[in-house]
């Protein structure tokens, strides 16, 4: 089990500017990939993820109606992932490329316009309950990677933070409070921290962190472990309670019958996990061992998306992908959560086009929301 919180200090990392740019974009490597991520809106009616605008070819920000596929673009994409719709789903906040520069956007919803908040810092984004604070991310060539604390009601910065990490991801805001928690990358590693009263803690020390969420209504901080082997053990759930500050494991089996029942069938590693915001549902992409065709040698790479109960229940099957190792690429699934855990999204690229997809919470009634290439 993880220990309770220890402090960290801040520290200059010592790398120049270009080195720690090209270090914040590896968290992106495994996270994103060539595959944007998407969020739904807070009501449910809209999704925001990065989408392919034909003719161009170009990839644009974009708002998704979940039920409709009716599309409104709000400008070139700059990172994969790169959005965060506010909590009162008034606000958007983007990166996009702007003269050439990546900035970060506030897009307003219901005015439908959008101005320029920073040239500094960007994604990934967390909001505050009441949608008037924002943190980003910035790289100082001075003092490294920063948190950075955004008042959208005065528009302008209020605190900047030195992180002793090389990049960051899945950045949640703390409720109550002015502090985020996020999972950080440092040496290879991936562990949980936070920014609580301007300070650095960090919170897991195990190093194989992969998913992070706020379960709000708990107050409580869940995050996912790797397995260094899935034939035994799928992976391990952790919480930690925000009020009395300690962390305990959560009961999750080591094998899952739909998944892993036998060290024989099981997957070769876990791809990427989504936990739903409720903290009930886990969304799973796994791969299989590849196959080898015996007349063409090409080898064959076949990803399965399960939803999942986090007590480890309920498992289910959603979607295959056989990934052509032999010279197709660019090819995977990207699943993400409603805001109340009622419905589970999904991001299917398949040779370059990509299809968006909906699912009950048990991975049941799918239906196809939109497919690059056919509207909007």
């Amino acid at each position: 089990m993880d220990p309770m919180i220890r402090g960290a200090g801040p520290r200059r990392t010592g790398l120049a500017l270009p080195a720690m740019l090209a270090l914040g974009l590896m968290t992106w490597a495994r996270c994103a990939a060539e595959m944007p991520a998407a969020q739904f809106s807070p009501d449910g009616l809209n999704v925001l993820t990065n989408w392919p605008s034909a003719p161009r070819g170009n990839v644009e920000v974009a708002i998704i109606g979940a039920e409709t596929g009716a599309t409104r673009r709000l400008g070139a994409a700059a990172v994969p992932g790169g959005a965060a719709w506010s909590p009162d789903g008034r606000w958007i906040a983007f990166q996009a490329m702007e003269g050439g520069q990546k900035v970060t956007r506030l897009y307003d919803a219901r005015a439908g316009s959008a101005r320029t908040i920073s040239r500094t810092f960007g994604p990934p984004y967390a909001w505050r309950e009441d949608s008037r604070r924002l943190a980003g991310v910035a790289v100082d060539d001075e003092r490294g990677l920063q948190i950075v604390f955004y008042n959208a009601s005065e528009r302008g910065e209020s605190l900047r933070v030195s992180v002793d990490a090389s990049a960051v991801s899945s950045m949640v805001w703390l409720p109550e409070t002015d502090d985020v928690a996020f999972i950080g990358l440092r040496d290879g590693k991936k562990d949980v921290y936070a920014v609580e009263g301007g300070q650095v803690r960090k919170i897991s020390t195990s190093g194989d962190v992969l998913a992070l969420t706020l379960v709000s209504e708990r107050n409580e901080l869940v995050w996912a472990r790797s397995s260094k082997n899935t034939r035994y053990i799928l992976l391990s759930l952790y919480a930690y309670d925000l009020r009395s500050r300690s962390v305990r494991r959560l009961p999750f089996p080591d094998r899952v019958a739909q998944i892993n029942p036998t060290p024989s069938r099981s997957p070769i590693r876990v791809d990427d996990i989504v936990i739903a915001g409720t903290g009930t549902y886990l969304a799973l992409v796994v791969s299989d061992p590849p196959v080898t065709n015996p007349k063409t040698k090409r080898q064959t790479q076949v990803q399965r998306l399960f939803t999942i109960k986090t007590d480890g229940t309920g498992g289910r099957l959603v979607r295959t992908l056989a990934l052509d190792r032999g010279g197709v690429h660019g090819q995977e699934m990207r699943p993400f959560w409603s805001w109340d855990g009622m419905r589970l999204g999904v991001l299917h690229r398949e040779a370059g086009r990509v299809t968006l997809l909906q699912y009950g919470a048990d991975g049941s009634g799918g239906r196809v929301i939109a497919r690059s290439g056919s509207g909007g």
